[in-house]
Parts: structure tokens; sequence; C-alpha cells
């Protein structure tokens, strides 16, 4: 009630000013529309990167160096950990499609030359599937561990060097395409994302 006479009591001066009121009323508008837009799209802008982030994180999104670099520690673990997973997952499939193919084998001559057709189809899949994704994962990992952590977990393949910006990258990362080869190699790097990732401080 009392603001219902306050306002009995303002609206004389409204009355007589009322080009005034008028404009007050749209500056004081387009004011707060102003900053609450501001505020709104920093507010979007801030959660499109942290969703941006958890979709690379949880594999959704295919990773680049950038939004690897981007992640913390524990998002990057989770990256790393999926990344190994579908390795793993990988290599189980080479081993069943390898065991298929040599089961009516005529002698050893005959399992030997499944036994590559199968590798070769594999390591084919592996080099347009996983062979980028789980190569940068593998450099991240390297980078934020350093040389000297990463040489002293056994089994992980060694670095070789960046002569132009010394980046750490792995010999099995070296290896180039098409040879029919890498898709042998998928479990040796999933153990080494994984132990790698099991030693990425907490923060």
């Amino acid at each position: 009630m009392e603001l219902l006479h306050y306002i009995q009591r303002e609206w004389a001066h409204v009355k007589d000013a009322p080009l005034v009121f008028v404009v007050l009323l749209i500056l004081g508008t387009t004011t707060g529309w102003y900053i609450a837009s501001v505020y709104y799209q920093g507010r979007i802008a801030d959660k499109d990167g942290l969703l941006a982030r958890y979709r690379v994180a949880l594999g959704i999104d295919r990773p680049s160096q950038g939004s690897l670099i981007e992640l913390t520690n524990k998002e990057m673990r989770a990256k790393a950990m999926s990344t190994a997973a579908a390795l793993r997952e990988f290599t189980v499939s080479l081993r069943n499609q390898t065991d298929s193919a040599v089961a009516g084998a005529k002698d050893d001559k005959d399992k030997a030359e499944r036994s590559f057709r199968i590798l070769k189809a594999m390591s084919d899949e592996f080099d347009r599937k996983l062979k980028a994704d789980s190569n940068l994962v593998d450099n991240e990992l390297r980078r934020r561990l350093g040389p000297e952590a990463v040489a002293s977990i056994v089994g992980v393949p060694p670095s070789v060097f960046s002569a132009s910006d010394k980046a750490a990258v792995s010999i099995i990362g070296m290896m180039p395409s098409g040879m029919g080869m890498s898709a042998g190699f998928a479990g040796t790097l999933a153990d080494s994302i994984e132990q790698m990732a099991r030693l990425l401080p907490a923060k």
C-alpha cells in the first residue's frame, strides 16, 4: 500500500514531464539490457568452453593439440583412459580376427599369410581411426610429465625429441602410416598411455 501511495504522489511529477520520464525509462531499460547481455554472454561462453573440454575428455569430440593443452590433469587423465580403452578394444578385435582367420589354415605358411593380411587390414583401420588421437594424447602426456618421469616408467616406449621445438614424441608415433604394422603396437601404446596417465599429478 505504501508503494501505491508513493506512485500516486509521484505521478503528478511524471505528468508534468512525460518526455523526461520516457527518456529515462528507455535509458534505464537499454542500460540494464546491455549489462545483462554482456554478463550472460560471458557466462555462456565459459560454459561452452567447459562443455567443449568435457566432450574432448570423454572422447566425444576428436582432440587437437590445443584442446588437450587446455584440459586439467583430471580431464587429461579421463581422456587418456578412454583412449587406452579404445586401443585395448582394438587389440582384442585384432586378436579375435587373427585367431578366426588362422583357424582353417592348411600349414604354417598359410597361417603366416592370413595373419599378415589381417594385420595389414587392421593397421590401415588403426591409421585412419586411432593413430592421430592416440599420438596426440601420448605426446601431451609426455609433455606434462617431462622426459625424466617418462624415462623412469618401465615398458613405455622411449621418446624422440623434435629438433625444432624439443617436443617429446613416442618412437611408435614416428612410424609412418601405410606400412601395415601399426596395429601390432596398439596394445603397447594403450599400456604406455595408461601408465603415464596414472602418474599425472592431481593438479
